[in-house]
């Protein structure tokens, strides 16, 4: 299937969003996710089901700075 991660086209067979972010070696606990324009918890990163054409935004937050 295709969907769009971070605004760009990715082919893949993944079936959910944790499976994905697997894929993409990105920790769960590292991320905020957002699939068609809807934030997902933490909790229903597994049980949340990816289809053909979905969005995904994959939002990192880093520190720095002084």
């Amino acid at each position: 299937m295709e969907l769009v991660v971070n605004g760009e086209k990715h082919e893949t067979e993944t079936s959910n969003l944790l499976e994905l972010l697997e894929e993409f070696d990105v920790n769960p606990d590292l991320v905020s996710l957002k699939v068609n324009e809807q934030v997902v918890n933490k909790d229903r990163i597994e049980v949340t089901e990816l289809s053909d054409g979905d969005e995904v935004e994959m939002l990192f937050f880093m520190g720095g700075g002084n």
